[in-house]
């Protein structure tokens, strides 16, 4: 074959790493004088070196032979399925059994399954296919990230403007979200931080006038007006569900007021759908941030929910109590040292993250932002903007964190 029929497609090929794993030396060098000027490869002997590797590599592609001592092709595929799931799977082997297939595929999640002796025009075919796929798979991946992260961004920006007061519970909430999913072992700690960031959407659609009356004189809301409010999170997972990726947080934040009981045999909330784990702690984590406005839950918002613990999953709000109850929590008087500013500012001056002591009015005395909100950069920007059209009522009484000296 000469040099010209061994040169691959052009734009084919690429510096990722094509990773071969067999336990015989000779075949690993006879591979590698076939296509080293091909493809970036390298070579491993045996299951368990493959593995090893993947701590300082992470392959575009992984061939691995099947009959190896120690651990087999299909056991060693497996483990590069569950480690790195971007890697694309091809078995090589003489065993071309079916019950060898059928478990290779199943276990390993392979995408091709070659049988030696391979040709050597199939495999590099094979190669210049997985690189394809594995492009396309990190491409998908990557825009699939980008869009959610601009739709949640986006989202949340759209909170702060409209719903201030819930928005700032929520974003409290979402710094506590990791630490409490890895206390009580949820796989998917970002689920739950999208959970925290996203639940007050649905309340976009409720009058501000009534979510006012709501913070204020709950005990004067009508029935009809409780129930636009309830209606909240179903709105929020309508909206949220044709985000990809965001399916089970929608469902969380669906059922986020609902109330689990651990003795009851359905553990179910609306039309008796089981509550998954995910809405559980969101809950949790929501009421924890309603009952305290610190950075950090205090011991007084934890036992609140303890006094009513019959609403929660045990197992997770003791989770909480570990985290942030008496003992490893913060107490109000500990919070209240922190060194902080309590002053008179211009509008102008506001910073992100200062907390309203006042609320925030137009001359005319409509309410812009209610006391005890947290400001964000978008507020600042909107209130500035509203100023143009009338005057707002200042200075405003904010308490700032004050930096320690160093």
């Amino acid at each position: 074959m000469s040099e010209s029929d061994a040169r691959p497609p052009e734009g084919v090929l690429s510096p990722e790493k094509v990773l071969f794993v067999d336990d015989e030396k000779n075949v690993l060098a006879a591979i590698h004088r076939q296509l080293r000027k091909e493809f970036n490869l390298i070579p491993a002997l045996g299951g368990e070196n493959a593995l090893q590797m993947l701590e300082t590599h992470r392959p575009a592609v992984v061939v691995c032979d099947m009959r190896m001592p120690g651990m087999s092709g299909v056991d060693t595929l497996a483990e590069f399925e569950r480690r790195s799931p971007d890697t694309v799977r091809i078995m090589l082997t003489g065993n071309s059994d079916q019950e060898t297939a059928v478990d290779a595929i199943n276990r390993g999640k392979i995408s091709r399954f070659l049988t030696k002796p391979c040709p050597e025009p199939v495999l590099r075919q094979a190669l210049i296919d997985a690189l394809r796929q594995h492009q396309l798979v990190v491409a998908e991946k990557t825009l699939l990230q980008q869009t959610l992260t601009g739709s949640v961004r986006a989202l949340v920006d759209v909170l702060s403007l409209v719903v201030p007061v819930e928005f700032d519970k929520s974003n409290r909430a979402r710094a506590w979200a990791q630490p409490l999913a890895a206390a009580i072992g949820l796989n998917g700690g970002w689920e739950l931080e999208m959970a925290t960031m996203l639940y007050p959407l649905g309340l976009v659609a409720v009058p501000g006038e009534l979510l006012e009356k709501a913070r204020v004189s709950p005990k004067q809301i009508s029935k009809k007006e409780a129930a636009m409010i309830s209606r909240a999170p179903a709105s929020a997972r309508r909206l949220l569900m044709h985000i990809p990726r965001l399916e089970s947080v929608a469902e969380a934040i669906s059922m986020q007021d609902c109330s689990y009981t651990a003795s009851s045999a359905a553990e179910s909330g609306p039309s008796g759908v089981r509550i998954p784990v995910l809405a559980r702690a969101l809950r949790v984590l929501k009421d924890l941030a309603a009952e305290t406005t610190t950075e950090v839950p205090t011991d007084s918002a934890v036992a609140k929910l303890l006094a009513r613990s019959e609403l929660y999953d045990l197992r997770i709000l003791n989770a909480a109590k570990k985290l942030w109850g008496i003992g490893p929590g913060l107490s109000e008087a500990t919070i209240a040292a922190s060194v902080k500013s309590r002053v008179k500012v211009m509008l102008d001056s506001l910073l992100p993250a200062d907390l309203l002591l006042t609320p925030i009015k137009l001359q005319s005395g409509k309410l812009l932002l209610s006391d005890g909100v947290r400001i964000t950069a978008a507020q600042i920007e909107r209130l500035r903007n509203l100023r143009q059209l009338e005057a707002i009522q200042e200075p405003i009484e904010i308490e700032r964190q004050v930096p320690l000296a160093a």
